[in-house]
This record gives structure tokens, sequence and C-alpha cells, in this order.
């Protein structure tokens, strides 16, 4: 059995009896003034549990631990992308970019006048330009890679080119600028806005993130980002469409000046545009001019593909109810439904729901079918990736032959744990040895006394594959864990072609026993001689 330090990562939620070790921010944040707010802020600014991109990333608690140590350790002063800080400010920038979609188009159609939306556009670019800022000192998630990129040099690179500079020019107060200066001979500075367009990925990420903490998921998903991009199409043509009207019409800034209700044209440019793109035609303007003409033309074409997008994408949605997520959203209707046919209590309730959560992460495959589609060398690929590395732990498995670690791989089995549940019980016979692919465990003597905590990557159990000994200890989950478990028959029949082997093997594991109950009885021996001392310690009575 692997073990680790005497101090034991604190685990949320488990009363460990154990000395647990200090928050690693208390370790870099130890002195001066406002500790407390200057801890609560870095961790704000750290990776959190409960951004929805960390529970795929980085699937368990000592994941998230090492994640911490390396950026508070390599690079203090970056923001994580999976922060509640990042989190937090991206639900803002949901907020800026919808409220820059709605105000541009008005500015690039019609010269604005009126203060309060010349200040809300001001503010607006402001943030905008913090935002800039931000993004030098925020790492990102590299999904090429699989990796989380914290490199000061290797963000500026990423956000730098393009993105940057199509920010910048986007995000300067132009508009500001000609008012407050009487410049209108630059109005044409305004229609650096429309850079900010290549932004609306970037928004329709925000949202597909904000979603899936809200747990919106699947064809739900698709419908919002639809909606987006359709309303951003019909309202930035009535932009143009402005612009159209305002050239035919011969419309100057005197005239805006003069009728200063500026929505009375937008929302008639907007029901025009609406007309066109539904295939009902545009109607506002009967005129001769080959520029009216050609303008209407365009709209009813743009409207024809339109309607063959709009199509496309209601197809598309339909399809996705029937995709791997929305399946596991029936099967948590299913469960939902079954439990409370049976009446269970709440307690089970949410047991369920969180071993389907865990089990699937919100997505359901047949891993089997799968697999089955892959030719013999992809397959153990893929089982070598995911659990060679834990068989060559082991003590007595090291030095084996590669063909045998294979064998090994393929007898694993993957079984899923929640907190509190026993996997090996003290005092049983055991049959089977396990490692922990993801999660953390705690381990208890026969007497119930905690004596460590094992993490990702760590197994125990091994000696029962060869010896049919009682378990000398007992290990039960403190989170979510998925372990993968070798039983003695499995294990057996792996080594059948080895029986040289076998007893090296079985000797190793002898002495491992022997091993692992001198260090239990020693720890008895501590626990009595503390009992004893302290029994023996003069009472004081006031």
């Amino acid at each position: 059995m692997t073990t680790h330090s005497h101090k034991v990562r604190r685990v949320q939620g488990h009363e460990c009896s154990l000395p647990q070790e200090d928050e690693l921010i208390t370790l870099y944040i130890n002195g001066g003034l406002f500790v407390d707010f200057r801890r609560r802020f870095r961790q704000y600014l750290m990776v959190s549990a409960a951004n929805p991109e960390s529970k795929t990333v980085l699937k368990s608690t000592a994941q998230i631990r090492l994640e911490e140590s390396r950026h508070l350790r390599r690079y203090y002063h970056m923001i994580h992308p999976f922060s509640e800080a990042r989190m937090t400010w991206e639900m803002i920038m949901i907020v800026v970019y919808t409220s820059l979609l709605v105000l541009m188009p008005l500015e690039l159609g019609i010269p604005i006048t009126e203060s309060l939306i010349l200040y809300s556009k001001f503010f607006l670019d402001l943030i905008s330009l913090m935002d800039i800022a931000l993004f030098f000192c925020t790492g990102y998630f590299d999904v090429r890679k699989h990796k989380i990129i914290l490199k000061p040099t290797l963000v500026l690179k990423n956000y730098l080119f393009p993105f940057f500079f199509f920010d910048l020019i986007s995000s300067l107060p132009y508009n500001m600028y000609i008012v407050q200066t009487k410049s209108y001979d630059l109005r044409w500075l305004k229609f650096f806005y429309l850079v900010k367009l290549t932004r609306l990925p970037t928004l329709s990420k925000y949202i597909r993130k904000f979603c899936i903490r809200m747990e919106l998921y699947s064809y739900k998903l698709s419908t919002v980002n639809f909606a987006l991009w359709f309303f951003t199409a019909i309202w930035w043509a009535t932009a143009i469409t402005l612009l159209v009207y305002s050239s035919v019409e011969n419309y100057s800034l005197q005239y805006y000046i003069e009728n200063p209700d500026i929505f009375n044209p937008t929302l008639e440019s907007c029901y025009q545009v609406v007309r066109a793109f539904m295939l009902v035609a545009m109607s506002k303007i009967q005129t001769d001019r080959p520029l009216t003409m050609i303008f209407n033309i365009i709209c009813i074409l743009i409207g024809s593909v339109l309607n063959m997008v709009i199509l496309a994408q209601v197809m598309q949605i339909y399809k996705r109810h029937s995709s791997s997520r929305n399946k596991y959203d029936n099967l948590l209707q299913e469960i939902a439904e079954y439990m409370n046919y049976k009446e269970l209590p709440p307690p089970i309730k949410n047991r369920v729901f969180r071993y389907v959560e865990f089990k699937f992460q919100k997505n359901i495959f047949k891993e089997a079918d799968i697999l089955n589609t892959l030719s013999k060398i992809l397959k153990q690929d893929i089982l070598l990736h995911n659990c060679k590395k834990m068989v060559e732990k082991v003590d007595f498995f090291k030095g084996l032959p590669g063909s045998l670690i294979l064998r090994l791989v393929t007898k694993l089995r993957s079984e899923i744990y929640l907190p509190n549940d026993l996997i090996v019980q003290a005092g049983i016979p055991g049959n089977a040895m396990y490692f922990i692919y993801v999660g953390s465990v705690a381990v208890y003597t026969i007497n119930e006394q905690e004596i460590c905590h094992l993490e990702d990557g760590s197994y125990f159990g091994e000696i029962s594959l060869v010896i049919n000994e009682p378990r000398v200890a007992s290990v039960i989950a403190i989170t979510n864990c998925e372990v993968f478990r070798l039983s003695r028959k499995d294990f057996m029949e792996a080594m059948e072609p080895y029986p040289n082997l076998t007893g090296k093997i079985r000797e190793k594991a002898l002495s491992r026993l022997k091993r692992t109950k001198q260090m239990t009885d020693d720890y008895h021996q501590r626990i009595k001689a503390k009992v004893s001392v302290a029994f023996d310690e003069p009472t004081i009575l006031d």
C-alpha cells in the first residue's frame, strides 16, 4: 500500500483525525497588513473547484491542489483561467459585449447626441479596455495540448496575435472624441467598431460557460447560441439599412438633432429587415435609385440564405435531442421517476444523482461499443495510456516484461465510489487490489484509527493477489473516486504464461505483508504509549 506523509490534505466534508497540512495560500501569505483579505483575494484568483471547466480538466482534489501549487510557486501574479475571478469577469463581459452589440449599430447608423447613450457607450469602451489589460495577465487552456498555460510569455503571444489589435481598435471611444471635439468630419472612425464583431465567438463561448454553470445542456445551449447569432444579424442589418435610408433620404445631423427620438427610424428599419429576411420583401422606399434597388435585392437574397440556415439549425437542434448530453438528461429524468416510484428518501436520491454525474460527467456513451470499433493495437494504446503507470508503481510488479504488464492492464475493471463508501474492510480476506485513478481515500486500522490518506495514482490491497490473508486495514472513500480493480482470478490468468515469476512475486508479497504488520503493530504501540502518558500526568484542580 502506498502511503503519504504524516500530514494529510484537508478534504471538504471529511472529519479527519490526522494532522492536516496548512492551506497552500497561508505558506505564501503569512504576515503583513490585511492578511485575511489578501489570502481571500489571492484564493479568488486561483483555480476553483466550482468552475465547470475545473471539473472537466482537473477531476480530483489532488489535481486541483497540484495546480494551486504550480500557480503559486511559478506564476504567482497571473490569474488562473479556471478561477472564480475569471468566471465572474466573464459574466460581466457577457453584459458588456451584449450591450455593445446593441449600441454599436445605432452609432454606425445615425449620429448619436443623447448623453445617456453616449456616456453609456463610453463606459462600455472603458470596460473593454480593462478587459484587454486583464487578458495579458490571465492564463488560458490550450485545447490541443489539453494543458493550462500560465507562463506570461506564452499568454502574451497567444493574445497578441491576432486578438489584441482588433480589440484595441474596436474599443477606443471614437464617438465621444468626435462629439466632444465636434470633429464630425472624422465620423468614419466609428466604422472601426465593426472590428468588435470578431469577438462574437468569445461572447458565444462565455454564454456557453454560463449555460453549463446553470446546467443548461445540449439542445438548450444550441438554441441560446443560435438566438444570439440570429438577433445579432438582424440588429446589424438594421444599422446598415439605416445608413442606406440616410443616404437616400439625405438625413443630416441636424435632422437627428431636431428629431431626438432615434428609435423610431431604428425600429422602422428593423421592421423592414425582418420583412426582407423572412422573404416578405422590402417596402420602405419606392424609388428607381440603383442603390436602393441593389440593396433590396441583396436583402432578399440574404433572407433566402438565412431561411435555409434557420431550417438547418432547427434540424440540428432537433437531432441533438438524441445526443450524448441529452441522453444524460433523459437518464436523470428516468432515474428520478424510478426513485419517486420506489419512494426513496432524499439522502439516497442525492447519492444516486452524484454517482451518475461523476460516472458519466454529464455525457453518455457506450465505451464498449466505441472500443469495439477500434483496432486491437489502438485499444491496447488507450488502456496503457490510462493504467500502465499505475501498475508499474506496484513494488512487486517492477521489472516485469512489457507483455505481462499489458496483460495485467487489460484485466483492470473500473469501479466508482462516493464519499463514505467502504471499499475494503479490515479483518476480511481480500481477493483484489485497487488502483486510485481519480479521488482520495482514507485508510483505517482494524480499531478504526485513521492512519493516512491515499490519492490519485496510489494503490492498496496488492498482497491479496497472492496471499489469502485478512486485510490489515479498511479503506473508505472521502471524495468521489474512480478506481481500477484487479481481482486475484484475473491476476492468476494473466500470470499463467509466466510461472517462474509467480513465485518471485509471492516472496515479495510475503515480505511486504510482514513489514505492513510490523508498521501496524508499531502504530498501535505509539497510540498506547500516548494514552498511558496522558493518564499518568497529574491533574491540577482549581
